[in-house]
């Protein structure tokens, strides 16, 4: 885990430390209360006053890509607010935060879709007018979502959760510590019963509702993936199931006519619990779209042809897709990130639609770590911020596909000024191979007085899951750098 899980690790390595001094440094009591004191501070500014972190990128863009929002304080009334830079010029005005697009609104803008107890209604915007197009069986646990209008807006798809089987779980609610209380909630425990998933498309009258007649396995299985092809009342499903070892798309429609697309088996599984692979990028046109698998052993990206299922592989070679980034079809590119030659960076790379797979880096070469980008909606600019283990991250506008530099928007001074007065020594990145021709990416960080003719404890962290890489050439990954303890203890 990035976050969250390096705060206690070092928390336990603070009071481990402690309890070694206290067994075993009698009559060193003023040394105790100095380390003490340094690792309580040191830690105190990095996870409760966040001193050693940078700032999230909250920049928004506008729908028409002119200028970004971002929210602060207005130099002149000192209250917070939004302000708009245009992109072009870098000029500030006073703005207001993008509206949101609202999938429940019709495509006219005529109706909404609302919840109402057990149903699920259509509202005329207009006058108020409701026409409930579904409504749960009260004797039943069941709840609606994933609402989509049709492109036409003649039709709405939604899924039904099914949970009346889940059994109850009896979880505690702490609002006294004293006594607290408990509620029961349903929890579906490992291989025990899961809520029962169905897809299904009623029409804006709510005169009819047809059941797409997925395959429902005794065991249970996922639905994910439910998106109406662009320009057309067709319907795309991705399922996964119980054990996420097979995965399916399937294009449905209203009239009951349902294809399966694609479907791939991993012994493993085909889409982990982190669900990166799962998903659809369509195509403008609604005639393909993209999606991740990792059927030949590297994650890749795939186009596919709803018509004739047709799998073109956008991607070869031995490196894999870190994550999706952006599609852009008037330079006929795919971006995605990556980082072929080293497994703690990540850069943003891009290759043709058509399948020639030539591989091209967009990320400066001379920027070695991470990087993310924040694209506009039109796919020629960005908000791209840099950083590595040792360096804070430097935010900037950039020009696509050129990766032109327009402006910093945040070179994070005061943060760089700050780690600089910290006496620590850069991290190292090694590799360690653990035999069967398995080498592996760690990190090395060594006290600020580091001796090389004297003996420290050496405190391993290895906490990544399957999913979760902690080895990670990217600041704020790793706080082990602003850590200046650790030479109070040598044992030389």
């Amino acid at each position: 885990m990035r976050t969250g899980s390096n705060k206690f690790v070092f928390v336990a390595f603070a009071f481990l430390i402690f309890q070694m001094n206290l067994e075993g440094a009698a009559g060193q009591t003023s040394a105790d209360d100095e380390w003490q004191e340094i690792a309580r501070e040191r830690l105190s500014a990095i996870y409760e006053e966040g001193n050693f972190r940078a700032e999230p990128d909250r920049r928004e863009w506008l729908t028409d890509s002119s200028a970004f929002v971002v929210r602060e304080r207005d130099p002149q009334t000192g209250r917070q607010g939004f302000a708009q830079y245009d992109v072009q010029t870098g000029e500030r005005t006073n703005g207001r935060r993008p509206a949101e697009s609202d999938s429940l609104i019709s495509p006219d803008g005529s109706h909404r879709l609302v919840r109402r107890g057990l149903a699920v209604f259509a509202i005329n915007v207009a006058n108020e007018q409701r026409t409930k197009l579904v409504e749960s069986d009260p004797e039943r646990d069941i709840y609606f979502g994933k609402l989509r209008w049709s492109p036409s807006g003649n039709f709405v798809s939604f899924l039904e959760y099914d949970r009346t089987d889940v059994p109850f779980r009896t979880m505690l609610v702490p609002e006294d510590p004293s006594y607290p209380g408990t509620t029961e909630r349903r929890f579906a425990r490992v291989g025990e019963t899961i809520e029962t998933l169905r897809v299904g498309i009623v029409d804006a009258s709510g005169e009819s509702i047809h059941w797409v007649p997925l395959e429902a396995p005794e065991e249970g299985r996922y639905i994910r993936t439910i998106q109406w092809v662009p320009g057309e009342d067709r319907l795309l499903i991705e399922t996964l199931s119980r054990f996420r070892d097979k995965r399916e798309f399937w294009l449905t429609s209203p009239d009951g006519n349902l294809k399966r697309l694609f479907s791939e088996i991993n012994d493993a599984w085909a889409v982990g619990s982190h669900e990166i692979n799962s998903g659809a990028e369509w195509l403008q046109d609604g005639s393909a779209f993209v999606f991740i698998s990792e059927k030949d052993g590297w994650r890749r990206a795939y186009k596919l042809s709803i018509e004739d299922g047709e799998v073109t592989p956008l991607m070869s070679g031995e490196y894999e897709l870190i994550d999706r980034a952006f599609m852009d079809e008037e330079s006929g590119g795919y971006y995605f990130y990556a980082s072929p030659d080293n497994g703690t960076q990540r850069y943003l790379y891009r290759v043709p639609l058509d399948g020639s797979a030539e591989l091209e880096r967009i990320s400066p070469g001379d920027q070695p770590g991470t990087h993310n980008y924040n694209v506009s909606p039109d796919r020629k600019w960005a908000i791209h911020s840099y950083s590595t283990a040792n360096d804070p991250p430097q935010v900037d506008l950039v020009e696509l596909p050129s990766h032109r530099r327009v402006r910093i928007l945040e070179d994070n001074a005061d943060l760089r000024e700050l780690a600089s007065r910290v006496n620590r020594h850069a991290i190292e990145f090694v590799k360690v191979d653990i035999g069967d021709d398995v080498v592996m990416d760690a990190s090395l960080t060594r006290p600020g007085d580091f001796d090389e003719s004297k003996k420290y404890p050496v405190f391993v962290y290895v906490y990544g899951e399957p999913y979760a890489q902690t080895v990670l050439d990217e600041w704020g990954t790793r706080h082990a750098d602003s850590i200046d303890w650790l030479p109070i203890l040598d044992t030389s």
